[in-house]
């Protein structure tokens, strides 16, 4: 019966398991970009930008409108005793026809404005995507190294309890004492508790994860992480290519565009506005109540308008020298983050040189404590170290564990982040 209980209950935990989703950095990017909100809100946003970018919302079509109404007037007039009532109804309806033909061509280069406009809504949706996306890939690795650690602890509670065992035998037939015994368990009691804690920091960034893929924050999934491999950047080709696909610095340059349109608008400002109206209507008058255009007048209208402002107390001059003086700092913010730019990358390129270096470091420290753990391993069988000795060793190869695994993960998130900088690490243009 106790062995028909434990094999259900293999088969269920296998059933469990096989069912998680297998997530790969590929797999999670791609559920952020179909699910992310803030991704959602950016796209959006730009197609609010792009869709307002018409002729239409420029003012370069003609407005149309129609009219209709009625009123009727009831009239009473003269003496108590001679009193004289008047009635009439007056209908009418018509449509007019207006444009302006010119205001400083500000209509023309309010629709380039737009466009811009709508231009730079790309660059901020892209800026967004991007961050998200470089959010969503450290939050993978990540839990990629919260896993390694989980998985190094456990290795690490499962020496200690043969470490424990073979104390316990030892202490048994007379070679080994109470104290070493207790040494042992205080450390299960460690290695437990460290466990326990890196279980605990795994499903933490588990929760994180899900969260920037905007599902349930308690979906399960185990980590697919593949080969890692490292790019071999070219300093020069990466600032050659961040000047050209930077987010950040198509913005400013769209900032720089977007204030020398204000310019232009705020010096034709001053130029005669002319505009044309026409219009053609039915009216109708009629003795008594009768809404109706059963026999109307017929009425054509044409005009055109021109108006010059002479005098506002210089308003149109201070907007010229306001949007003068905005276009000179959209250049100095222009050339201010073309130093950020170049600072950042540098700055990341060292970096990312840096974490390769100390992942080939840790990869011999590693190789290292192996062997020296593999080779105590076999004096501690043999009687030839203590226990305290031999736990020191086991303490060292896990150090060495958690740095190459902190050291693999920390490179590619630096790589990541050359990436991000450069403006590539979308593979193509959302």
């Amino acid at each position: 019966m106790k062995r028909n209980i434990l094999i259900l209950l293999f088969i269920a935990f296998s059933l469990s398991t096989y069912a998680q989703e297998k997530l790969d950095v590929s797999q999670a990017i791609k559920l952020a970009l179909e699910n992310n909100y803030g991704i959602k809100v950016a796209k959006n946003t730009r197609k609010q930008a792009v869709n307002s970018a018409t002729i239409g919302n420029a003012g370069l079509v003609p407005s149309l409108n129609a009219t209709a109404g009625a009123n009727y007037t009831d009239t009473k007039a003269g003496k108590v005793s001679s009193m004289q009532t008047s009635k009439s109804t007056r209908t009418s309806a018509g449509i007019e026809l207006s444009y302006t033909l010119l205001n400083g061509w500000g209509n023309i280069l309010n629709y380039k404005k737009l466009e811009i406009l709508a231009s730079g809504s790309n660059f901020q949706a892209k800026y967004i995507i991007e961050a998200t996306v470089f959010n969503v890939i450290s939050s993978f690795y990540s839990v990629c190294q919260k896993k390694d650690i989980l998985d190094q602890q456990g290795d690490m509670l499962k020496i200690s309890r043969e470490r424990l065992a073979r104390q316990e035998e030892k202490n048994k037939i007379g070679s080994g004492t109470s104290l070493q015994v207790l040494n042992a368990r205080v450390d299960i009691n460690k290695d437990s508790v460290n466990y326990l804690n890196a279980k605990k920091n795994l499903a933490e960034s588990k929760r994180n994860l899900n969260t920037l893929l905007c599902r349930d924050i308690d979906t399960e999934f185990s980590i697919e992480v593949g080969d890692l491999s490292y790019a071999n950047f070219n300093l020069q080709t990466i600032l050659d290519t961040a000047f050209s696909k930077n987010s950040d610095y198509l913005l400013k340059m769209n900032k720089v565009e977007q204030s020398k349109m204000d310019l232009k608008i705020a010096r034709l400002s001053s130029m005669p506005t002319i505009s044309l109206k026409t219009g053609y209507g039915y009216n109708q008058i009629d003795k008594d109540f009768n809404i109706g255009l059963d026999d109307p007048n017929t009425q054509f209208t044409a005009g055109v308008n021109i108006s010059l402002n002479i005098y506002d107390g210089e308003k149109k001059a201070i907007r010229k020298r306001n949007a003068r003086l905005s276009y000179e700092n959209s250049q100095y913010k222009l050339e201010e983050q073309k130093l950020i730019i170049k600072k950042d990358l540098v700055n990341a390129y060292a970096n990312y040189r840096n974490t390769l270096d100390v992942l080939n470091l840790q990869k011999q420290n590693l190789k290292s404590a192996e062997m020296n753990f593999e080779q105590s391993k076999e004096y501690y069988r043999l009687g030839k170290i203590s226990s305290t000795e031999y736990r020191q060793v086991q303490l060292n190869l896990l150090v060495a564990k958690n740095n190459i695994s902190k050291a693999k993960y920390n490179a590619k998130i630096a790589e990541m982040n050359i990436h991000k900088l450069s403006g590539t690490i979308l593979k193509k243009e959302l």
